[in-house]
């Protein structure tokens, strides 16, 4: 038996009551059913939506004229919005809807929001409907439900609409056993399963009837503007508050961008150097299930709005936060522990390390560089106040190399990885640490206009060779960096397909809250734009982001990727004659790497286990959980093996030794990293490929003066 299964849109927070008895399970009669007003749209909306359609339609990168075409776009976006997927409008509805289809731009243009609001009406009872529909069908669960075997398709997104009510009640039971499923994994027995969910199930209720105007207004609002780009958004007043205190830093929290993924809250990225990044035990795409200030005392939140999740996780700095997290739809649940502190800039601060890399021949070694970049980071109030010795990311990591200089350096490794961006300044000046003037970066702005950012400082930190190390969470001012670097071939760029990031974006004011809006976008100085397709590495290593569903070009209606005319630049070095060799040794040494062998097999390990399917079958289920720790016991101790360190016995003793790890752990760079170490071989045969050349041709030109300088006698 085949049922689809549909997770629940960021609107899990809505109510109101429909008249609706599934007919597989009568609700009980004694019971008062849930009844909250039908929402209406304030005077205020139909201005703000006015306004908002006015700085679209002169502001905005993208050009797009509203119409009858545009208005079916927004009507299936907003549908998509409101029912991802498609658990609760039944096809029957979806046929009445259609006559809104056409007349979204008239209503938007007029500040209309009356369709829009009956639309949402219509889910509102639909959502109590089914919570209430969840409690009363949870009391007639058995142990042998559990026994059956039926598959769930995850994702609905492309699947059709439920053909009437028979249909999604089918649907809310496969839902409900599947919800069941994961708490018995959690080794919870039936009897405490059903008392968790129907909490849950109450606790949704009871949110449903806080949602207001202002949540119907927002979402109808952001599924219009969305359609220009995933980084265009109306704020609220209440969501502009959030996002001033997200830019400010100064949050006592645990430093983590949360999102609705569904009915869960999910982990975009961690702040760098907050309590989140530091404690190592929590990552991007894990999903939140319950907080607690208490260990023994969790808060369910599945189905919660993400201001009140943010609210719950948010504390006095000091204390401890407790987070139940999902890693995986096929995972056990496990409980984590984050002390709440205030994200410091010096936090984020560039680190540095020196690696000894082994070379090819004898027992010599190289001495390479490396700095660790969180972010580009700025102290931006120090630079107001007037003070000229504010805190930045370039200045910090001219201190960084100068002190390894003492080391006689003979590389240096960029780490931008997990780096997000930040201040396109300080990207611009960290460029010229190492060029001496010349174009970094081109910005196109919604009339076309085209603007040349420029290094204009002709002194260079450091001559000799680089790598920028990125991956998949490299993003906007780390491409403009890599990208320039690349363009110049002042260094080689290795790693994974950076995120795609190459849009700007401003916040406007309106008479009730703002509008980010993006209106200009990155270019390289060849002409490509970082937007959609990111970076592309030099050198391609594992990535443990998955570019389907991390990444600008997993994003709706995401900006292209096109190009301009390139800008007037003169490479550094003609790096690119050495890709085959360097390829070439790379792949010879990825062959006999036991680190690097691990992590892939990890990452296959975890790829394998994402699928769109879910058997609802407890014992396979438990079954498949034992399967995984058995692969990843295996994985480890082939790794030990190779590297004739001692194996575990068990998975428990593999989990006591990661916990011991984690327990330990520090923010530096760590010397185990089989990518980072990959880094510096790679840099090492570089500057072991460019000596060899020296020698034969004997001779410098002007451009590469003092490139590659460094003793002769350490390669010889």
């Amino acid at each position: 038996m085949s049922i689809k299964l549909s997770t629940i849109a960021l609107i899990s927070c809505l109510s109101l009551h429909s008249m609706f008895t599934p007919p597989a399970l009568a609700l009980d009669q004694t019971s008062k059913p849930t009844s909250v007003p039908m929402l209406l749209p304030k005077e205020h909306h139909g201005k703000t939506l006015k306004a908002i359609n006015r700085n679209l339609s002169f502001e905005h990168f993208r050009r797009i004229e509203l119409n009858d075409q545009f208005s079916e776009q927004i009507f299936k976006h907003y549908l998509d919005r409101l029912d991802p997927g498609k658990l609760y409008f039944t096809q029957g509805e979806i046929t009445d809807f259609a006559q809104y289809a056409l007349t979204f731009d008239e209503a938007i243009q007029e500040g209309d929001l009356s369709s829009a609001f009956a639309i949402f009406n219509v889910l509102q009872n639909r959502l109590v409907e089914r919570y209430e529909w969840m409690m009363t069908a949870i009391l007639h669960l058995k142990q042998a439900d559990f026994k059956k075997h039926i598959s769930l398709e995850v994702d609905r997104k492309n699947s059709p609409w439920p053909e009437d009510h028979k249909a999604l009640v089918n649907l809310w039971r496969a839902h409900l056993l599947e919800a069941s499923l994961r708490l018995m994994i959690a080794d919870k027995d039936l009897t405490e399963t059903k008392k968790v969910l129907t909490k849950r199930f109450h606790s949704k209720l009871s949110h449903l009837k806080q949602t207001n105007s202002e949540d119907a207004f927002q979402i109808f609002v952001n599924s219009f503007a969305e359609l220009y780009d995933p980084h265009t958004q109306y704020l609220s007043p209440k969501a502009s508050d959030n996002f001033d205190i997200n830019m400010s830093l100064s949050l006592e929290g645990i430093g983590a961008v949360l999102q609705s993924d569904d009915e869960y809250t999910q982990v975009v990225r961690l702040v760098p150097g907050g309590p989140a990044d530091k404690s190592g035990v929590i990552q991007p795409m894990d999903k939140i299930i319950a907080v607690g200030q208490n260990r023994n005392k969790m808060v369910d939140i599945v189905g919660w709005r993400i201001d009140e999740v943010v609210t719950l996780v948010r504390g006095p700095k000091g204390s401890n936060v407790y987070l139940e997290i999902l890693r995986g739809e096929q995972s056990k649940p496990e409980v984590i522990t984050i002390k709440r502190n205030t994200v410091k800039l010096e936090d984020q601060a560039a680190r540095s390390q020196l690696y000894q890399v082994p070379l090819a021949k004898g027992n010599k070694q190289l001495p390479i560089g490396v700095i660790n970049i969180p972010a580009f980071y700025a102290d931006f109030r120090g630079r107001r106040s007037g003070n000229s010795h504010y805190r930045r990311v370039s200045d910090d990591v001219a201190r960084q190399i100068n002190e390894l200089k003492k080391d006689d350096i003979q590389g240096l490794v960029l780490d931008l990885r997990s780096n997000g961006g930040g201040s396109l300044q300080e990207a611009n000046r960290m460029i010229g640490l190492f060029l001496k003037t010349g174009p970094t970066v081109q910005i196109k702005n919604t009339r076309n206009k085209i603007s040349l950012n420029k290094d204009e400082d002709p002194q260079i930190v450091f001559d000799k060779p680089i790598v920028v190390l990125i991956d998949r969470l490299s993003a906007s001012a780390s491409e403009i960096f890599a990208g320039a670097i690349q363009d110049y071939q002042r260094g080689l760029i290795v790693g994974s397909r950076s995120f795609g990031k190459g849009t700007v974006q401003v916040l406007r004011k309106l008479d009730y809250g703002q509008l980010k809006i993006t209106h200009a976008k990155f270019y390289r100085i060849s002409g490509g734009s970082n937007q959609h397709q990111g970076i592309i590495p030099d050198i391609s290593m594992v990535s443990v982001y998955d570019p389907e569903i991390v990444g600008e070009s997993s994003l709706d209606k995401a900006l292209p990727w096109d190009t301009i005319v390139p800008a007037e630049y003169n490479p550094f070095y003609n790096l690119k004659s050495y890709l085959p060799q360097l390829q070439a040794r790379h792949d010879a040494r990825m062959l006999d790497n036991a680190n690097y062998t691990h992590l892939k097999g990890v990452i296959d390990l975890q790829n394998s286990n994402d699928s769109n399917e879910i058997i609802v079958n407890l014992q396979e289920r438990l079954q498949k959980l034992e399967d995984n720790k058995n692969k990843q016991l295996s994985l480890e101790n082939n790794r030990r093996k190779q590297q004739n360190l001692k194996q575990f016995k068990t998975y428990a003793d593999f989990e006591a030794d990661i916990a011991e790890q984690k327990a330990e752990q520090e923010v530096v760079i760590k010397k185990d990293d089989p990518v980072m170490i990959e880094a510096t071989e790679i840099l090492a045969d570089l500057i072991e490929l460019e000596h060899k050349k020296m020698i034969s041709a004997n001779k410098k030109t002007d451009n590469q003066s003092n490139l590659f300088e460094f003793f002769g006698e350490m390669l010889n």
